[in-house]
């Protein structure tokens, strides 16, 4: 059975959650929404990128990594709404996003068929590889062993093999 249901924010591409702390944060449209899931209510919106697809969060610091239709990740401090940094470089749409917040590292996959690998303190993209693929819809790392794989539109297996080779940075 359904316990809660959070209303208001439709229609929702990506939500990441804290269940220690009873958060959640969704994106939908051209907005994130802090949610306290204890009280079913939103405490705090934070606007101003077209249609997210995709968010990371980093729930001890407060930082989100979100992905949308423009081609850029963009780094929030959601204790004060802010844009801190954008991750420019991928061609289209952004669709998927890891991050490994310790060592200050995303990784993300685009509209354009790209993977790139990014340092989150200076925005620099550290490397970019074509996944061959498609679109790349999803990408899952293994940050400690350094591997990817990603997920593309047109199908068939994913690529993992390019993701290892690429991942040195």
């Amino acid at each position: 059975a359904c316990l809660q249901r959070l209303y208001g924010h439709e229609p929702v591409r990506a939500v990441v959650a804290d269940w220690g702390a009873s958060v959640a944060l969704s994106a939908a449209g051209a907005t994130l929404r802090l949610w306290d899931l204890a009280r079913g209510s939103c405490m705090r919106e934070i606007g101003g990128q077209p249609y997210l697809r995709c968010v990371a969060m980093d729930w001890p610091r407060k930082l989100a990594l979100s992905g949308s239709n423009a081609p850029a990740l963009r780094l929030w401090d959601l204790a004060n709404g802010q844009c801190v940094r954008r991750l420019e470089g991928h061609a289209g749409a952004v669709l998927c996003v890891d991050a490994d917040w310790g060592a200050a590292r995303a990784c993300s996959g685009g509209d354009d068929g790209d993977v790139r690998l990014w340092d989150l303190d200076t925005g620099a993209c550290l490397c970019a590889w074509s996944a061959r693929a498609g679109a790349v819809r999803d990408v899952v790392l293994d940050w400690p062993a350094r591997r990817a794989i990603s997920t593309g539109s047109r199908g068939g297996a994913p690529d993992r093999a390019g993701a290892e080779r690429r991942a040195e940075a």
